[in-house]
Formats: C-alpha cells, sequence, structure tokens
C-alpha cells in the first residue's frame, strides 16, 4: 500500500452561534504521480499555494499549485534537482511579494563522484507565478538530515528547523541525529546553524524540532521530540534568541505515549501547544497552554471520540479561541475521519465537526493557517490503493462570535452593536497611542480605513449588504483581527 494524499482546504469564517454552512466543495485529480504533501501557504490577496513531492519515471520533482480563494486551480509548476532522484522535505514562506521555497534532496548515489555528500538543501525564491527568481544550494554532508518547518526572521531571512547530526561541516563528533536550527539571510547565506540537547541523547537516541514560532522576546521558541534507545521519549520546548543560542528549556511531556505536533505564539503572550496521549484505538487530544517564560498555564485532555482523537495543527482566532485540525476514529476499524474543532481562550470546547472521509477510510488534517480575510486553510492526506492523488477543496462558514476579546497590548477591545444594523464601535481598555484600523468585506475588499492617534474608541458604518465583515487594527506592535455580522 502507497500514501497518497487529499489536500483538504477548509475555510471557516465565524460569526453567530451553533451552525455550519458550506460554501463550496471541489474535488481534483493529479493521477498516480502524486507522491507525498509537502506544505501549504495563504497568500494575503486569499491565492493558495500547495507543494507535492511528484514522482515519474523513478525521478522525484517538486509540483508548486496555486488556486484562487474559491480552489479553482490557475497553474502547477515543477521544480526539480539534476542531481537527485528524491525529494525528502519541502517548506513554503512568504517573501514580501513572493515565496520561498526550501527543498531538501537526497542524493546518495546520484553523481556521488562529482558531489561526495548525501543531501543537498535547495532554496528558491519565487514570484507569484512561479518564476524563479533566484536560488542557491547548499551540500551537506551528513547520512541523514530533515527540514521539518520553516518561518520569516525579524531581518528578511529565514530559519528552519529539523533534525541533524554531528558530522555536518559546522560540527565534529559522534553523527548522532539531534534537534537542529539554522538561518539564512535574503541571499540565501546561511548565518547560523546550531544543534541543541545532545545532552539528552543515549547511544541510540534521536532528536527533531517538529515546529518553530517566533517568540515574544524576539528569539524563537521550538518544539522539541527526543527518543531514547530505549524507546522512552520526551518532548520539550527549547527558548532561543535572535542569533539561535539556546536561553532556556521545559520539558513538556517525558510519557512515551504523548506526541505533540505544533506549537504557535498566542496574543495574550503565551503559547499553545497541540498533541495526543494514548494508543490503539484510545488516543485523544491533548493542548498544553504556557505563559511568555513557558511555564504551565493549563493543560486539558480531550476524548473527542469513543475511539480516539488527535490533534495536528492549531491557529489562533481573532475572538482569542482557538480552531484545531487532525483527525479522528470514528470506528474499531480504524476509520478515519478529518476533524476540526475549536476551544475558547480557557480550553473549553464551543464546536467539534468530523467531515466525511474517502473510500479507504483514512483521511486526516495535518496543516491549519489562518487567511488574510480570517478564514481558516485546512491540508491534510488521504490514503489510495488506486495510486490517485486526488485533492479537495471546500470552505465553510461556522458559527461563533465573541464580542469582547482581551489583548496583551491594548486590554479588552469591545464591539458593539454585534450583529448590528449599520454602525458599530470599537471600544479599546487602553487608548491606542498609533495605529490603523481597516474595515473588510467577506471577500476582501478594504471598505473603509481609519487612523488612530489616542482614540479610546472609533465608530465604523457597515453601509454594504448583510454579512460578515472583518475589522483589522494594526499598531507598531502587531496587527488584530476581528468579525462582525450586519444583520
Amino acid at each position: 500500500m502507497r500514501y497518497l494524499l487529499t489536500i483538504c482546504f477548509l475555510s471557516i469564517s465565524i460569526f453567530t452561534a451553533n451552525a455550519q454552512q458550506e460554501v463550496f466543495n471541489k474535488l481534483y485529480l493529479h493521477g498516480d504521480d502524486g507522491w507525498k504533501f509537502l506544505d501549504i501557504l495563504a497568500l494575503p490577496g486569499g491565492d493558495i499555494l500547495y507543494m507535492i513531492n511528484t514522482e515519474s519515471g523513478g525521478i522525484q520533482s517538486v509540483d508548486l499549485v496555486k488556486t484562487d480563494a474559491q480552489g479553482n486551480e490557475l497553474w502547477t509548476k515543477q521544480y526539480s534537482n539534476p542531481n537527485s532522484s528524491s525529494v525528502i522535505f519541502g517548506n513554503l514562506a512568504l517573501d514580501g511579494p513572493n515565496i520561498v521555497m526550501a527543498l531538501f534532496f537526497d542524493i546518495e548515489g546520484a553523481n556521488s563522484s562529482i558531489y561526495p555528500v548525501y543531501s543537498v538543501r535547495q532554496f528558491l525564491r519565487v514570484d507569484t507565478s512561479g518564476a524563479i527568481l533566484d536560488s542557491a544550494s547548499l551540500y551537506v554532508e551528513t547520512n541523514f538530515s530533515s527540514t521539518q518547518d520553516m518561518i520569516s526572521d525579524q531581518n528578511g531571512g529565514f530559519v528552519c528547523v529539523g533534525s541533524g547530526t554531528d558530522t555536518m561541516p559546522v560540527f565534529g563528533g559522534s553523527n548522532k541525529l539531534t534537534h537542529l536550527a539554522y538561518a539564512f539571510d535574503a541571499d540565501f547565506n546561511i548565518t547560523w546553524q546550531k544543534l541543541y540537547l545532545r545532552y539528552k541523547l543515549t547511544n541510540y537516541g534521536t532528536g527533531r524540532v517538529t515546529s518553530i514560532v517566533p517568540s515574544h522576546n524576539g528569539g524563537y521558541v521550538l518544539l522539541c521530540y527526543t527518543r531514547y534507545g530505549n524507546s522512552d521519549s520526551e518532548f520539550d520546548l527549547l527558548e532561543l534568541n535572535a542569533n539561535g543560542d539556546s536561553i532556556g528549556v521545559v520539558r513538556l511531556s517525558a510519557d512515551s505515549s504523548v506526541s505533540f505536533s505544533d506549537v504557535i505564539r498566542t496574543s495574550d503572550g503565551g503559547y499553545l501547544v497541540v498533541g495526543s496521549q494514548g494508543e490503539d484505538l484510545q488516543d485523544y487530544m491533548q493542548i498544553h497552554k504556557v505563559d511568555s517564560n513557558l511555564q504551565t498555564v493549563w493543560y486539558r485532555s480531550y476524548p473527542s471520540s469513543a475511539y480516539g482523537s488527535y490533534a495536528e495543527s492549531v491557529v489562533e482566532m481573532p475572538d482569542g479561541g482557538y480552531v484545531i485540525g487532525g483527525y479522528i476514529f470514528t470506528d474499531i476499524d480504524y476509520t478515519i475521519n478529518p476533524y476540526l474543532a475549536k476551544i475558547d481562550a480557557n480550553g473549553d470546547i464551543l464546536w467539534e465537526s468530523t467531515l466525511p472521509t474517502g473510500p479507504e477510510g483514512y483521511d486526516f488534517f495535518q496543516h491549519l493557517h489562518l487567511t488574510s480575510n480570517n478564514q481558516i486553510l485546512a491540508a491534510g492526506v488521504r490514503e489510495q490503493d488506486n495510486n490517485d492523488l486526488t485533492i479537495i477543496i471546500a470552505q465553510f462558514i461556522d458559527t461563533t462570535l465573541i464580542t469582547s476579546i482581551h489583548n496583551a497590548e491594548l486590554g479588552t477591545v469591545t464591539l458593539y452593536p454585534n450583529p448590528t444594523n449599520n454602525y458599530l464601535t470599537v471600544q479599546f481598555e487602553q487608548p491606542v497611542q498609533q495605529g490603523t484600523i481597516y474595515l473588510h468585506n467577506l471577500i476582501g475588499q478594504q471598505l473603509e480605513q481609519r487612523t488612530l492617534k489616542g482614540e479610546s474608541s472609533i465608530m465604523l458604518s457597515l453601509n454594504g449588504q448583510a454579512g460578515i465583515y472583518f475589522i483589522t487594527l494594526e499598531t507598531p506592535n502587531g496587527r488584530w483581527n476581528y468579525k462582525v455580522f450586519k444583520e
């Protein structure tokens, strides 16, 4: 059996209470060349980019596919490395109006007399049409390495995380696979590259970084997995400064039945980590909320199904809640359905949604993103036996609204009346000394822009038709989004 994928795009807008409405649901057939889902990106204008690994004639390449905000496919571009037959990992990140692709190719046995190495990191900068603007390659002398996640930094560069060994060019030593992070600037020059937590490894232990987010202190927070030689394992949060130096580590769990998948930075100054605990149809979601010092605020378990559920990814919503994506076991025969749930700021579940699964009964979400118009983009995989790669794109309108939201910088922000017939007041607990507030409709059109200079409240007019509108507040310290509904 071969693992093929269904990439599921799910856009959800939150506006009232306890109902869901499907906007569209489309299928795309890629055939048997599709191999592996790599990454997905929501573009500022509402378009979508996803990246997959394809194979033809024993040679693997990377396909970048672009759709519009309604899921209509616009184009597909293919990229490859002439010295490689295998694509191992790939990540996407925004770079102003362009996109950076960080690819990891295995070139063992391919032109080994020319490149006596095992793998290559290839960086590409492409525009929104997929045309290559510039590129660079870094050949890595290691028997294994990986890139699991990538984010942009504050200086126009990028930081990647994954796993690496002590035999990489800047190291020398024991060949242990451990936690890796490296940064490169806008010209694709490596600025720093470091390994972490090697003291935790036994002779047969391994480690990797599964996720990275910017910290609240100008550095980074890494979600780290360590597996020991005796099959025990643990998860840690590791904090780095802007130069990649470790400045603190906190253990999340030393229970080998616990597995965390994603971490996000939250607007209240802390972080949220999601995953699961258990195995063999008995696992259930685990959510861990920590403060700015990585200390536990609350820890929740959610037995959402009699047969188990798993959280793969999470996004913070403008109202201070969180939407979690993953999968749920719906019967004892290991049938897996895509799963979404929303929790409030205290971890209480507001709603849950189980989506239909494919004919093989093995679909799940891997990635969630919040789009520029505050919708949720979800991507996942499907296992099939017919060697076909199918893309599912679906959009839903969901229903929850919290009109008073606490913000670490602004205090409580209140929008009223909500729903409204026309005029809306936005009230700030603390006056906004410098900022801009924007009003957009559901399709992303800007309807109004106002400058804030010490105001504690502002009134906006929603002159358009009934439906969902989005309020965006920008200050020098951040950007916040809120939803309102016009009757």
